[in-house]
């Protein structure tokens, strides 16, 4: 039969070694989830990258439709004034045409700058969450890290008391009769 020493020896060594295995796997396993997340954070920037670039071309589609608007108005004004009889060449009708040509410009100019800005919006958007996904691999790599430092720790620890124990540890010390461990004439 064992000697009670060399059990709780081997069970020392055997838990020690479990919990420094696991510890690691816990690192691992940790770091890849860090990863599954910071590719989750990728395609969020590259959708928000994507509504950056279709919000411009949205804003130029709809800038260009302003400014027909404008030239249709203006037709339709030069129709309506020449119908009348009225000189378009000249005068308050050339004044009114280029003052639907300056408006309209200006309407079609907002709408431009209107996506722009919200353009802006989605590549700041996406500018922070691909920070985000650094982030987050940055502290899956911390967690591999830890899970080791960890395992590293325990398979010490698990070292040192099981050299304890191996070197006569768990039996008792022997102890001087009468007086102090530092008297040796007690």
């Amino acid at each position: 039969m064992c000697e009670p020493n060399t059990i709780a020896l081997a069970f020392t060594a055997v838990s020690g070694a479990l919990s420094a295995y696991q510890a690691n796997e816990q690192g691992k396993y940790q770091e890849a989830v860090a990863e599954q997340n910071a590719k989750m954070q990728e395609r969020n920037a590259d959708m928000q990258q994507h509504q950056a670039s279709d919000t411009r071309a949205r804003g130029v589609v709809a800038a260009e439709q302003q400014r027909d608007k404008a030239r249709r108005m203006g037709a339709r004004q030069a129709t309506e004034l020449a119908g009348n009889g009225l000189d378009i060449s000249s005068g308050t009708s050339l004044d009114l045409f280029a003052e639907t040509a300056t408006l309209g410009e200006y309407d079609a100019q907002v709408v431009e700058n209107n996506a722009a800005r919200e353009a802006y919006g989605y590549d700041f958007q996406a500018t922070n969450t691909r920070y985000g996904a650094r982030s987050t691999r940055a502290s899956g790599r911390n967690a591999r890290a830890a899970g080791k430092n960890k395992a590293f720790g325990t398979l010490l620890t698990t070292g040192a008391q099981a050299a304890s124990l191996g070197m006569g540890g768990g039996r008792p010390r022997p102890t001087f009769s009468g007086g102090s461990p530092g008297n040796l004439y007690g």
